[in-house]
């Protein structure tokens, strides 16, 4: 399950209600909490997500055709590339 929370009229979702395990692994990077936002490209042709951590650390998911794509890709595929990021299976 993912919450969101509204920051000066846009959704920004938080992270939570993950699976016993998963959520477990995640919690061993911190408490810091993680926030993703969808940002239309400057080129008005797309969207992206940033990541942001409490911690200040940031990072981008790029190529989402609408907002509710990427909106969709937080709802359901998020905690998954969170996870492959802790274990180093990404890129």
């Amino acid at each position: 399950m993912v919450l969101g929370r509204f920051v000066q009229g846009r959704r920004i979702f938080v992270l939570a209600g993950l699976g016993p395990s998963l959520h477990i692994a995640l919690m061993a990077l911190g408490p810091s909490p993680v926030h993703f936002k969808p940002h239309p490209l400057r080129s008005g042709d797309g969207w992206f997500i940033q990541v942001t951590w409490d911690s200040g650390r940031t990072a981008e998911v790029p190529n989402f055709a609408s907002e509710a794509d990427a909106e969709r890709w937080i709802a359901h595929e998020s905690a998954l590339w969170l996870a492959e990021r802790h274990t180093g299976s990404h890129d």
